[in-house]
């Protein structure tokens, strides 16, 4: 039966491999830690994490002996699901009972504390990770950062991303994405363009994750003239122009005061059937005003209404002004 069940799971036959377990157990058949590794993991790969911890606790009770990779097996499945608390209870349960760890053990655990905003477990697991002789790898970095990143801790997201690349860690792009997204928050408009130059270098492909994130950090930074590098870059990369790229650009060019480039955004917008929102929209408005085109002002406050978004007082008001100062210039 086992050897069935390993041959089920290499060739991806999942499902066949429980059935394989589940004939044994029904058989009243000695069932060993290899049987219940296999099992557990080919309910992992069948995206079956309840199963998992079903069948790990019949192991323990069982009193059949636990072991790294069956104890993996089943923290990767419920770490794939977004059951962090479950994933510290093996994990718990691995220390305790003095098993081995390796980096798929770390890496799945600090995957899972970071998708449950649990940075201070996650940079506290990178520490243990360390003391335990387990030398950090790309996902655990990742991990880090990301956490660091969602938790608001953007400094610290930073100086882990950094500390990854200096460890000789291959770098990948999650972790890059999330280095990037902490430079946005902190308008750190000149490590975000490091970042993106440090893709470029390392043939990461550039995607619309750290597009936006440099772009907004460069329109947090008000430095339009690197938005606009970015964008343009895009062409080069095929990365497809979207309505959160869109918006921050336009967004830097407004608060520097390049209203002529906003608009230029937003037509490049239409044209590409981009959907814009209404904060691209309001911006349009407003870019507009500021460029005395009282008209293009009033076509996009009536294109607003006819998508069904709802125009601010600002942005009515801001195309009453246009309209104003039209009036004036023609009056003299």
């Amino acid at each position: 039966f086992c050897a069935a069940m390993a041959g089920c799971e290499k060739s991806s036959e999942w499902q066949m491999a429980l059935q394989l377990f589940c004939q044994m157990s029904q058989g009243r058949l000695t069932i060993d830690s290899t049987a219940f590794s296999t099992a557990i993991r080919a309910s992992e790969k069948a995206d079956e994490w309840e199963k998992s911890l079903q069948l790990f606790g019949a192991m323990i009770q069982g009193k059949a002996n636990a072991n790294m990779f069956t104890c993996n097996a089943a923290i990767s499945a419920c770490e794939q699901v977004g059951e962090w608390q479950k994933v510290l209870q093996l994990f718990s349960t691995m220390m305790q009972g003095r098993l081995f760890t390796d980096s798929v053990t770390f890496g799945a655990v600090m995957c899972a504390c970071d998708k449950a905003g649990e940075w201070e477990r996650t940079l506290h697991l990178l520490t243990a990770m360390a003391e335990s002789g387990v030398e950090p790898n790309a996902v655990a970095y990742s991990a880090v950062v990301s956490a660091c990143w969602r938790g608001l801790k953007w400094q610290s997201a930073l100086l882990s991303f950094w500390s990854m690349k200096q460890s000789n860690v291959k770098l990948n792009t999650a972790a890059v994405d999330a280095a990037i997204c902490a430079c946005e928050k902190r308008c750190e408009w000149d490590q975000a363009m490091q970042l993106l130059s440090l893709m470029a270098c390392s043939a990461y492909d550039l995607n619309s994750v750290a597009s936006s994130a440099a772009i907004s950090a460069c329109e947090n930074g008000v430095k339009w003239k690197k938005a606009l590098q970015i964008l343009h870059g895009m062409d080069r990369t095929k990365v497809q122009m979207n309505v959160i790229i869109g918006t921050a650009a336009m967004g830097a060019c407004e608060n520097a005061g390049t209203w002529k480039q906003a608009l230029q955004i937003f037509n490049v917008m239409v044209h590409t059937e981009v959907e814009a929102d209404s904060i691209a929209s309001h911006a349009a408005v407003s870019a507009s005003k500021r460029h005395g085109n009282w008209e293009k002002a009033l076509q996009l406050v009536s294109a607003m209404v006819l998508n069904k978004f709802e125009p601010t007082t600002t942005t009515f008001g801001a195309a009453i002004i246009a309209c104003k100062e039209a009036v004036m210039q023609a009056s003299t």
